[in-house]
């Protein structure tokens, strides 16, 4: 059964542009997130690059982010 989506960010595949929906197989899905009651549900790429960061900077990117994120 296909999911059903949005590309929220740039890509570089051709024919994907910012905003398309788009249709896809599990099989093709790599990394994946949703929002659920304004929290973020998922994000594996985001965790890892959230682990990364120092107490300021996840402080100032959760700050600015369109959705809040449980630890």
């Amino acid at each position: 059964m296909p999911f059903h989506g949005t590309v929220a960010n740039g890509s570089d595949f051709p024919g994907l542009e910012f905003m398309q929906r788009v249709e896809s197989h599990p099989p093709q899905i790599t990394d994946w997130m949703f929002i659920k009651y304004d929290f973020v549900v998922g994000r594996l790429t985001i965790q890892v690059i959230r682990s990364g960061m120092t107490a300021e900077d996840e402080a100032t990117y959760n700050a600015n982010a369109p959705c809040r994120f449980r630890n």
